[in-house]
């Protein structure tokens, strides 16, 4: 976690409150030093073949690999991820770097448009720099799956962390220097927000990704319209997590339970609402008690932990307020106690909450209303699809779904019903970097990952030479039109 000192922050483990580090804040001459080398990377990467620049994406792969427990480590002790967690997270980053490593060529390269032109095609062109500011939760998936298209493209990119895990994003910066971007095509900057401004609004900077809340999405978002630059928003959320009748009801509880407690709750995409068909209500809770039980809270170093503490206090307050006053307001707790939330001893001094299960939910507690960023799982009783899905689209985000079913035909008619960006079958949230992410709504603007992330904040050119056309390429209600309008120049040509 962070507390700001005047011009410094400091990191605090989240296992023991303890003070890890302080930091300074970037100054505004170290914001206009920071976009000057940007601004020379991007004109270094834009001239380097596409080949090499696939190379260094590679390298940063087998770099991963071989660092991989160093950076669970400092995942744990700075943001308290589980180390197995950790693990996880970097064989996933892993996966995405050769993934955009194989696909970039085919990406990048011109595409062939139309039958009626001698020659059309589109270029996608890098334009700029990329600035990306980037949360907590995944300090190295979150980050390493926004800013790899834009390197791979040609562009250079500015990264600001969030101020819980400065040592997290210098460690990345590091990799990925000795991947071979060695020219300040990737830099980490630890502006305040006050900053913003200059950055966005400098003619350098070709585009700004957020991945955070909606109230600061809609703030980046107003600045890249005042500056007139394309913006790539991913936001909070409130996902459904749709248990229908004919459900596989211990793979559902296995699933909710993933879904709600991964990371501690604390992930945009988290299944923060289960909805549950009446029909089988009972033995979805049945299910599901035993597979939170099994979820084990401690010490994020060690290998069994499968819940660390929250990564600050103020969001562990926060998560405790929201969960008293929704039972105050009526909830039921299924599992779990409101008033022995803390861990106890040796645990005691960190954030560590016990993971809970509220249903009969009021409207206006905050289970309903409001994104929980913790361990709590909140269900709710619907009689059909039909009211399953009213209530799925009753909140102003729409990130992403999950439906469970044993019929897939069923489960796809419920998913399109859906308001997301993305509803995962049978599966809480996929991290397959092929799938396009990004949410609807409130939830973001834009996707990233997939191949349309390689082309977020290039330039797409289109370029197109002319020729005589010929009929047999015209249809035939229009070759008329095209007819006339040839005789009409060759009358004209003739008078001169």
């Amino acid at each position: 976690s962070e507390m700001c000192i005047r011009d410094s922050f400091m990191t605090i483990c989240p296992s023991t409150n303890k003070v890890l580090k302080e930091f300074p804040f970037a100054s505004a001459a170290d914001v206009s030093s920071t976009l000057a080398k940007a601004h020379e990377g991007y004109k270094f990467n834009k001239q380097v073949p596409l080949s090499t620049r696939i190379q260094k994406i590679l390298n940063i792969a087998d770099i991963l690999e071989k660092r991989k427990m160093e950076c669970a480590e400092l995942m744990a002790t700075e943001m308290g991820k589980p180390i197995k967690f950790g693990v996880f997270e970097v064989n996933e980053v892993i996966g995405i770097m050769k993934h955009k490593a194989a696909v970039a060529e085919g990406a990048l390269q011109p595409q062939i448009l139309g039958p009626l032109a001698k020659k059309a095609y589109t270029l996608l062109q890098p334009m700029g720099i990329h600035f990306c500011v980037h949360p907590w939760n995944f300090p190295f998936w979150t980050v390493m799956n926004t800013f790899t298209q834009s390197l791979l493209s040609g562009m250079s990119v500015i990264q600001k962390p969030s101020p819980t895990i400065p040592q997290c994003a210098y460690l990345v910066e590091q990799i990925i220097r000795d991947a071979g971007f060695k020219n300040n095509e990737y830099q980490v900057l630890l502006a305040d927000t006050e900053h913003f401004e200059t950055i966005i609004g400098d003619p350098r900077i070709a585009g700004v990704s957020l991945t955070g809340s909606t109230r600061s999405g809609k703030s980046i978002g107003a600045l890249a319209g005042k500056y007139v630059k394309p913006f790539l928003l991913e936001l909070g959320g409130m996902d459904p997590f749709v248990v229908l009748e004919d459900a596989d009801m211990k793979k559902s509880a296995a699933q909710g339970a993933l879904g709600r407690l991964c990371n501690s709750g604390q992930v945009c995409v988290g299944a923060k609402r289960m909805i549950v068909n009446e029909k089988v209500y009972d033995k979805f809770i049945e299910e599901l008690i035993p597979a939170v039980k099994g979820w084990k809270v401690g010490d994020p170093h060690d290998p069994d932990t499968m819940m660390g503490p929250l990564a600050r206090y103020d969001l562990y307050d926060t998560v405790r307020q929201q969960v008293k006053e929704s039972v105050d307001k009526g909830s039921r707790v299924l599992y779990g106690d409101v008033e022995q939330l803390k861990v106890p001893a040796p645990l005691e001094k960190g954030n560590f909450i016990h993971p809970l299960i509220l249903d009969n939910i009021p409207k206006g507690a905050p289970a309903r209303e409001e994104e929980i960023f913790g361990p709590c799982l909140s269900l709710f009783k619907v009689k059909n699809d039909e009211e399953a899905i009213a209530l799925a689209n009753n909140i102003p985000y729409g990130l992403g779904a999950t439906v469970m079913s044993e019929n897939i035909p069923h489960a796809e008619k419920v998913a399109e019903q859906i308001d997301a960006g993305g509803v995962y079958i049978n599966q809480w949230f996929p991290m397959d970097p092929c799938l396009p992410f990004g949410g609807c709504k409130d939830s973001g603007v834009g996707k990233e990952a997939g191949i349309e992330g390689f082309s977020i904040f290039a330039n797409k050119k289109t370029v197109y030479i002319a020729q005589i056309l010929s009929l047999i390429h015209i249809s035939e209600p229009t070759r008329p039109l095209y007819i006339s309008y040839a005789v009409f120049c060759l009358k004209k040509k003739k008078n001169k």
